[in-house]
């Protein structure tokens, strides 16, 4: 298990996740096992016109304030994937 920390909707979350899945290079996956929000998470890396496409697919229940604005959380977490894989491939693409 591991520890990730992030902020998310201005709240900190910290959730304990573990890998559920590792199969370098083609996917891993992760799911929480201590936190708020209980979801599980599949990357696949696919090859792309020399390059790498990641497809993210997640599941999850949320309870509490997360259930009562699933819409709003959906489009934020989409958002934030969006912005997290977009610094990834910046950070990626400078290395020589």
């Amino acid at each position: 298990m591991f520890t990730e920390v992030r902020k998310f909707l201005g709240r900190r979350l910290e959730s304990g996740l573990e890998v559920t899945d590792y199969e370098p290079p083609e996917r891993f996956g992760l799911r929480v096992v201590e936190g708020p929000v209980p979801f599980e998470v599949r990357h696949a890396l696919l090859a792309s016109n020399g390059g790498t496409t990641i497809e993210v697919s997640i599941e999850g229940d949320p309870g509490g304030f997360f259930k009562v604005a699933a819409p709003l959380v959906a489009m934020q977490a989409k958002r934030q994937l969006e912005n997290d894989f977009g610094a990834m491939k910046t950070l990626l693409e400078s290395r020589p």
